[in-house]
């Protein structure tokens, strides 16, 4: 009988001290996660003021980024910074940090938060497209889309395809005379988008990630565009009187 009861207390310590010891290396592990965060969003320009984490099992992060706003409203780059953002997040899972959620904020000029998310849950299911290494490098694609390219009036003034982790970016900057002219062009321009990459990609490419920029004559950003393919998802910066009828939106706004 004791015996029996030596034997299972040993089972049992044994048993602790295993669980003890993974969770020890759960946590040290995921403690790695804010210097690879903040190595990838340094990589790529990401205006971080800091990465902290709110609790570690389950872990919660939080994200501060700087906006170059002086007032209350996000300059043309806030919205693609933020969601460049939550894209190394959702992707950090591959890499084995399982964040459950975030808090993202944007501070202006003066340190006053002007965008605040609370806890928004990751989930690896958001990584939708398949990558595979491109089987056409980066000036093939870039001369592809040149070629497919319908600018319905529009004017491309800088077209930009780039590899990263076996993916492609595609930039692409425009310009028009007008407000009203982009009005006109936006609505078939936009919805053009998606199946260009779908062909582009058919035929050997990886475009995931589309940027978008449209200026006016004078250099003034009318819009400012990021497509994410891989997360299935867009945000976008816009002046007021821009047209809306490229993306579903209430028919009172």
């Amino acid at each position: 009988m004791k015996r029996t009861k030596l034997f299972l207390g040993f089972l049992l310590l044994i048993a602790t001290v295993g669980i003890t010891l993974s969770l020890y290396t759960e946590v040290v592990a995921q403690r790695g996660v804010v210097e690879y965060l903040r190595e990838q969003l340094d990589r790529q320009g990401i205006p971080v003021v800091n990465i902290t984490i709110r609790h570690l099992l389950p872990l919660r992060l939080e994200i501060t980024v700087q906006s170059a706003s002086e007032g209350e409203k996000a300059l043309p780059e806030d919205p693609t910074n933020l969601h460049i953002v939550r894209r190394e997040i959702t992707l950090a899972q591959q890499q084995g940090y399982n964040i459950e959620s975030f808090t993202l904020r944007l501070l202006n000029k003066e340190g006053k938060t002007i965008f605040w998310a609370e806890e928004t849950p990751v989930s690896i299911e958001e990584a939708t497209l398949e990558l595979s290494s491109p089987k056409v490098d980066d000036i093939t694609t870039k001369n592809m889309v040149k070629e497919k390219l319908n600018l319905y009036g529009l004017t491309l003034t800088n077209i930009e395809v780039t590899s990263s982790n076996g993916i492609q970016t595609l930039v692409l900057k425009l310009s028009t005379p007008s407000v009203d002219g982009a009005n006109q062009a936006l609505p078939y321009f936009m919805s053009s988008l998606r199946p260009l990459i779908a062909n582009i990609n058919a035929q050997g490419g990886r475009i995931a990630i589309c940027k978008i920029e449209l200026s006016d004559k004078d250099g003034k950003v009318l819009l400012k565009y990021l497509l994410d393919l891989q997360l299935d998802s867009e945000t976008w910066w816009m002046i007021d009187g821009l047209t809306r009828d490229w993306f579903p939106h209430p028919p009172s706004e």
